[in-house]
C-alpha cells in the first residue's frame, strides 16, 4: 500500500466518523459484485500457489453503494490471500440467511486468531501479531470494512475454529 492509498483510506475513515461519508444506496446485485471481486483475485491467488473455492448464490440484491460493497469484498479477499498458508484454500460463500439477510463468508487456512486478537481486529492500525508484521499493510482494511458494513445496516464478525481456519462473516439486509 502506497502513501496515496494510505491517505485515501484515512480520509474514508475520517469522513465515515464525521458522518460525511454515507453510502449511496441503490438496488445492487451483491452476487455480481462478489463474483467480480473473485475474478479479479483469481490470478493473484493462483500466482501465490493457493486456490479459491466459492459458492455464490445468484441474484442476491441489497440496497447499497456498489463501489463500497466491492471495496468490502476486495478487503476480505485481500486479507484472506495475505494471511493464508502456502498452498491452501480460500473459501468464499454468499447465500441467503433466513429471509431478510445475505451472508458473505470468507475463510482461510492460517495462523488461528486468539480471542485477544479478535477483540482488536477492527481497530485502526491494529496488526494481529509480530509474525504478520512482514505482510504489507497498515492495519486499516478491516476498520474500513466494518465502516462499510455499518453504513449498509449490516454486521461483521470473525471466528476461528481454533486450529487453522479463520472466517469473516458479513450480514447485510436484503432488498425488500
Amino acid at each position: 500500500m502506497g502513501i496515496k492509498q494510505l491517505t485515501e483510506s484515512l480520509l474514508t475513515l475520517a469522513r465515515s466518523d464525521s458522518g460525511q461519508e454515507t453510502a449511496v444506496c441503490a438496488p445492487v446485485d451483491l452476487s455480481f459484485i462478489v463474483n467480480s471481486s473473485l475474478m479479479t483475485f483469481e490470478p493473484l491467488v493462483f500466482d501465490m500457489d493457493k486456490h479459491i473455492i466459492y459458492d455464490i448464490e445468484a441474484s442476491l440484491h441489497v440496497n447499497g453503494d456498489e463501489k463500497k460493497l466491492r471495496q468490502l469484498s476486495d478487503i476480505l479477499l485481500d486479507n484472506a490471500c495475505k494471511y493464508s498458508l502456502d498452498k491452501s484454500s480460500i473459501r468464499v460463500t454468499l447465500k441467503k440467511s433466513g429471509t431478510k439477510e445475505a451472508l458473505l463468508t470468507v475463510s482461510n487456512e492460517g495462523t488461528p486468531l486468539t480471542k485477544e486478537e479478535i477483540r482488536h481486529l477492527f481497530l485502526r492500525f491494529y496488526r494481529a501479531d509480530t509474525a504478520r508484521s512482514n505482510i504489507p499493510g497498515y492495519g486499516l482494511g478491516l476498520s474500513i470494512a466494518q465502516s462499510i458494513v455499518s453504513e449498509h445496516g449490516g454486521r461483521i464478525d470473525v471466528s476461528t475454529d481454533g486450529s487453522r481456519v479463520n472466517s469473516f462473516m458479513v450480514l447485510l439486509p436484503l432488498q425488500e
